[in-house]
């Protein structure tokens, strides 16, 4: 066995190392991030008119035909969109 082999030897077993102590946490860290991007958000109308591309006129009216659900809290209309990013 060469040097250089010796040397790529011991560096793939510093890297599978390294990786296998880093991998669990990363992955944790990586499921935490998804999760938090796929609650659900409660936002006015105009910014579910800004996330979803569409008109203040087009949200109230597919909140009318069923198709995004609202609720009213206090004098605001609170419109939920579900598993959109914060």
């Amino acid at each position: 066995m060469t040097l250089e082999d010796a040397f790529a030897a011991t560096a793939r077993a510093a890297v599978r190392e390294a990786l296998a102590e880093a991998i669990p946490t990363l992955v944790a860290q990586l499921t935490a991030a998804v999760r938090a991007q796929q609650t659900e958000r409660w936002v006015r109308r105009a910014e579910a008119a800004k996330v979803l591309a569409l008109s203040i006129d087009t949200v109230d009216r597919r909140i009318r035909d069923g198709a995004l659900t609202s609720r009213r809290i206090g004098k605001s209309v609170r419109v939920l969109l579900p598993g959109v990013p914060r």
